[in-house]
């Protein structure tokens, strides 16, 4: 049975052949939203500047995972630089999750690992670039820049990048479209396609 929202009235047990673990989903006071003690990811002030414009384009559009703690606050698994660009009253999308501390602790020390052995297609994220995608054209050339770094965590090496095992070049500045910018993340030389 289906509610109004089309959303099932009773979670399913299973999804696929996989237990369902989501609790519930609903919105929290950002201050009842603790960070988990374990948590072994910090966020510098380059990548929460980077978030908060970006955010502050798109919006609030991912969602946070939590465990129940005491008190009723919440344990955050996923979603600490989110939910920190946010004031404590503000109401924030969680994911409530029904696992044990140490079934919360396994999903905090794998999740982010596992998202980065993902592949990287250069060609599909430069035609996603190209064209005028974003308003603030920091947040493209703070991306590019990523993309580009000798550091980046998609397996890139400069100047060119190993991706699907095949050598790539990096983007380059004026392949972005008219008037982009990019900053060198090596040497902060800016380019400027004129």
């Amino acid at each position: 049975m289906k509610t109004k929202d089309n959303l099932p009235s009773t979670p399913p047990e299973l999804i696929g052949q996989f237990r369902n673990r989501i609790k519930e989903f609903k919105y929290v006071p950002a201050a009842k939203l603790q960070g988990h003690p374990k948590n072994w990811r910090s966020h510098p002030p380059e990548q929460i500047s980077l978030l908060n414009r970006l955010m502050g384009e798109i919006g609030y559009a991912g969602v946070n995972l939590a465990i129940e703690s005491d008190g009723g606050n919440y344990t955050l698994i996923d979603g600490h630089a989110r939910t920190g660009l946010v004031g404590d009253e503000a109401d924030v999308p969680v994911l409530v999750l029904d696992l044990s501390e140490r079934e919360a602790e396994k999903l905090l020390a794998s999740y982010d690992p596992i998202a980065l052995m993902a592949e990287a297609d250069l060609e599909k994220i430069e035609e996603l670039l190209r064209g005028g995608l974003f308003e603030d054209d920091s947040i493209l050339s703070d991306i590019t820049a990523l993309l580009n770094s000798a550091e980046s965590q998609i397996g890139s090496v400069y100047p060119e990048t190993m991706v699907q095992g095949q050598a790539r070049r990096p983007i380059t500045p004026m392949e972005l479209g008219p008037e982009r910018q990019v900053i060198c993340p090596e040497c902060g030389h800016k380019f400027v396609n004129a």
